[in-house]
């Protein structure tokens, strides 16, 4: 009876492609959501992050009722006042992901970038497995020429390359000595290739927006 149900059901699919393909995405987005919203449960309940004191990390952003967002983010001189005068947080670091042209290794190729505060990866509790973290210094303008690779990025385009620390790259025609590799950080959005010092500009000091 079950056979001859599916086979009827086939059947009147076959005849209405259109209504089919309708179908087959209106399944396809309800268990990709599911499956997402299962995989952010999974890791947030039941597998919480491994980062020491995991339960004390928190994503901070500010609202914007002029933009009507609910989540808006930083500006570096707002960030800097919260950084100086927090009394909740032992840390606090920012990122912001930004994309850029890695060239002198072949084509020239996009790479996601993640520009972060010096203190980002020791917040996470996180130390590079080759070279070393950001200096404090790094982390002023104009000074912070430096980048930490993801492993993956390591991996992948690198070779795995032991005596990966040290060398240049060219990122945005701008020259960048690698620092140090780092292991995946879980959790993150959008893991980066690499990881560049947040070294604010006169102009980004300079506004609010």
């Amino acid at each position: 009876m079950v056979f001859r149900d599916i086979q009827t059901a086939v059947r009147m699919l076959a005849r209405r492609p259109a209504f089919t393909l309708s179908v087959i995405a209106v399944l396809a987005t309800g268990i990709g959501a599911n499956a997402a919203l299962y995989s952010l449960v999974n890791h947030v309940l039941f597998k919480p992050l491994p980062y020491p004191q995991a339960d004390r990390l928190y994503s901070v952003w500010k609202r914007s009722p002029e933009r009507q967002a609910p989540q808006a983010s930083f500006s570096a001189p707002e960030y800097q006042d919260y950084a100086a005068r927090a009394k909740s947080f032992s840390h606090l670091a920012a990122f912001r992901n930004y994309a850029a042209s890695w060239t002198g290794e072949g084509p020239p190729l996009r790479v996601m970038t993640r520009l972060v505060t010096v203190n980002y990866l020791s917040m996470f509790g996180k130390r590079p497995f080759l070279g070393r973290d950001f200096l404090l210094e790094e982390g002023v303008f104009g000074k912070g020429q430096v980048v930490i690779l993801s492993e993956t990025f390591w991996r992948t385009r690198m070779g795995a390359a032991k005596d990966v620390v040290g060398r240049r790259m060219i990122l945005d025609k701008e020259t960048h000595e690698i620092a140090g590799v780092v292991a995946e950080l879980p959790g993150e959005p959008r893991a980066p290739d690499m990881y560049i010092p947040a070294a604010f500009s006169p102009q980004e000091l300079a506004t609010r927006e």
